[in-house]
């Protein structure tokens, strides 16, 4: 049973060099939060092309084409413009 126990203890120890330091994980933490912050815009426009499109194949599917990723484009413009506003 001790030859297990300072095998896992000595097979552990490799891992703590693995861990940043407190003081670069906070740098690390607010690079994180910006990245996020930036971010955000880019996925609700996505997330509002996506169920535009689906919204349009579902409700007319012989009408989807060029035009209209046009105006859902067009659409998540808006919406971009509107949330950078805020």
């Amino acid at each position: 049973m001790l030859h297990l126990f300072f095998a896992v203890a000595f097979s552990a120890v490799p891992l703590t060099l693995y861990v940043p330091p407190v003081r670069s994980l906070n740098l690390f933490i607010a690079t994180m939060e910006d990245l996020f912050r930036e971010s955000i815009l880019y996925v609700e426009v996505l997330v509002l092309v996506v169920l535009l499109s689906s919204m349009q194949l579902r409700w007319h599917p012989h009408r989807f084409g060029p035009l209209d990723d046009v105006l859902a484009l067009d659409l998540a413009e808006n919406v971009l413009a509107g949330s950078a506003e805020r």
